[in-house]
Formats: structure tokens, sequence, C-alpha cells
């Protein structure tokens, strides 16, 4: 299911698709890393409930097209569950219509082999940019198996965090995530305690080669039981232009204690 699932975020526009039935259990998801699974498996929750009543108001829904200012997200219904894609405000439709008509055929036949109560889909990074023929995203690094959390350093400038940086073909997201940052919950709380704020908001890198720096809004991600994010700033593509980073670069990590942040939530 994940083959089908990276040839739809191939389009150009595509950030990330997922499969659910009708129930509004999850059974395939293809996202970024910032989009953990209890996110992924609430949002499928509230899909199947919501459905339920477009279907019996409407007599049956061919395609929904929720539009907000930076971003579409398009749910096809499909026998006995759904597909969800998270498409920036861009996306060519027409392309996109042409390949769920191929896609949505895969994916009901491999959704009727699943067994009624199968374990929750763990988080999945999309594959790898060396490996990636069909313009879908791809990161800096793969998913890989458990590891002890990592040791985060520290000095009286800030907290050194490695960079890793998120890649993207054949579409404009990173585009339209304007110089953003994302972190794990272990390296957020490391922050927090380091210079004694509680709850912050934005973070400001400084380059430790050319001393260039800047103030990113940032989110976390909260599920990482992996450790594979502690000690690191993902960037955007944005993000990276502003800084002069690149992959395995190391930044100086700081808090504007001055700065009037306000409550970052669920840290």
């Amino acid at each position: 299911m994940q083959s089908v699932l990276t040839q739809i975020n191939s389009v150009p526009g595509v950030v990330g698709s997922m499969v659910c039935n009708d129930e509004g259990r999850l059974a395939a998801q293809l996202f970024p890393p910032l989009f953990d699974t209890t996110m992924l498996q609430d949002a499928a929750t509230y899909l199947a409930d919501s459905t339920i009543g477009l279907q019996d108001s409407t007599g049956g829904m061919g395609l929904m097209d929720l539009r907000f200012a930076d971003a579409r997200i398009v749910v096809r219904p499909m026998a006995h569950s759904l597909l969800l894609l998270l498409c920036t405000r861009a996306v060519n439709m027409q392309l996109l219509s042409i390949s769920l008509n191929v896609a949505v055929k895969k994916l009901e036949r491999l959704v009727a082999t699943l067994p009624p109560e199968s374990a929750p889909v763990p988080a999945q990074a999309a594959p790898d940019k060396a490996a990636n023929t069909g313009g879908a995203v791809a990161f800096a690094a793969p998913v890989s198996k458990a590891q002890a959390p990592a040791e985060i350093k520290s000095s009286d400038k800030g907290v050194l965090l490695t960079i890793q940086v998120l890649r993207k073909t054949g579409g404009s997201y990173w585009d339209n995530m304007m110089e953003m940052v994302s972190i794990n919950r272990v390296t957020s709380v490391f922050l927090s305690d380091h210079f004694n704020t509680g709850a912050f908001k934005k973070v400001v890198l400084t380059n430790t080669r050319n001393n260039k720096k800047k103030k990113f809004p940032v989110s976390v991600i909260k599920d990482d039981r992996e450790h594979l994010y502690d000690g690191k700033a993902i960037v955007s593509l944005a993000s990276m232009e502003q800084l002069g980073v690149t992959d395995g670069d190391q930044v100086i990590a700081s808090i504007d204690v001055g700065g009037g942040m306000f409550g970052w939530e669920n840290i």
C-alpha cells in the first residue's frame, strides 16, 4: 500500500496521503515526520465520523475538496475506506484526479486484504531522494530502528543542534512553509529547561560556520519514540537558504527570552 501512496505523493503539490477504513482506523500513511501517528489517527477518526453525515445528506460523495489559505484537503471515498490527501493550494486537480482513478482501484484491493483489527500504522518517512523517481516528498533520514536518546550538548551561548533538511521535489510545499523549523519533544524540553522559559513558539538558530542568525517559528514532532530527531533541527529549504546550512551542519539554538514569546501548546 505504501508504494501506491508514494505514486500519489509524486503528483506535484501533494504533501502527504493516508488511507483509513470506514470506522476511522488508520490503514496506511505517507506523511512528513512532523505529522505524528497520533495526529493522523485522530484525523482518520474525525474523517470517518464526518463523511457518514455527508453521505446521508448528499446521497453519495464522489470527492471532497476542502480549501484553506495555504493548503487543500482532498478526500476520495473508496469501498469501505477513505483516502485523504494533504495538498498545497496550487495542486493540479485535473492531474491529481487522473492519478487517483488508477490508484483508488489498487488501494481498494489492498484494503480488502487487511485483517479486521490490524494494529495502528506506525509513522513512516517518505522515500529517500536517491530512491525517488516520481517527484514524491523525500526526506534526509529514513526511519530506522529504535535507539537510545541522544545526548544533547549545550553551552553558555545555547543548545547545539544538528541540521536535517527536508527535501521535496515536484511541488511547492516548502515554498508555502516559509522559514519553518521542527524539533522533537525531547529537544523542545531540553531547550525549555536550558533557558528556563517554559513554553515557547520561536527559536533563534545561529550557523556556527558563518554566524548567520535567524529567528524561526517552530513545531514539535510529538511521536518520535525511536529518538530519530533528538538534538536535531529539521529545516525547510527556505530556512536552509536563510542560514546557509546543509545536512549535518551545526547550529546554536537559543530562545529570545525577552522577545514576547507566548505559549506553545502540548510541549
